[in-house]
């Protein structure tokens, strides 16, 4: 579970609209780099913003974006759930998607956020034995981690 550290960071893009807002993770042990986590975009007003800013938090430190229990596919479908939202999608658009990521599922099923390294031996699964293309595999990828 990581350490946030810190009140948050709340940088402006469009005066008063929109923000983007992160957290700060400690240092990486193994690398001794600071460790921050991935910025989300917020509209609303400030009040608005500093609300996200403190459920950020509370989801970093409940473990609910924490990549050491997270599995791929599920990142992939939460990540389809907020695309969902997006009103400019078609929804041939989100029908590939869920192709996709049912595939993914099949492929990546217990494969931790966390352990992405393995990416390489975990993708010569669908190379070799299902036939897929490397154009394939990264249309797969580009759909599970974008």
């Amino acid at each position: 579970m990581p350490k946030v550290t810190g009140c948050g960071e709340i940088e402006e893009i469009e005066r008063g609209k929109v923000h983007r807002i992160r957290h700060h993770l400690g240092k990486d042990p193994a690398t001794r780099k600071y460790i921050r986590s991935p910025k989300r975009t917020v509209h609303g007003t400030k009040s608005d913003v500093r609300r996200a800013l403190e459920e950020y938090r509370r989801e970093l430190e409940s473990g609910f974006a924490n990549p050491d229990k997270v599995t791929a596919p599920e990142l992939g479908w939460r990540w389809h759930e907020q695309r969902k939202l997006l009103k400019n999608l078609s929804p041939l658009t989100h029908k590939t998607d869920e192709c996709e990521l049912k595939k993914a599922e099949r492929w990546f099923a217990g494969v931790l956020v966390s352990d992405l390294s393995l990416l390489n031996m975990v993708y010569a699964d669908p190379r070799e034995e299902h036939g897929m293309s490397q154009r394939g595999v990264h249309k797969l990828n580009a759909v599970m981690f974008r």
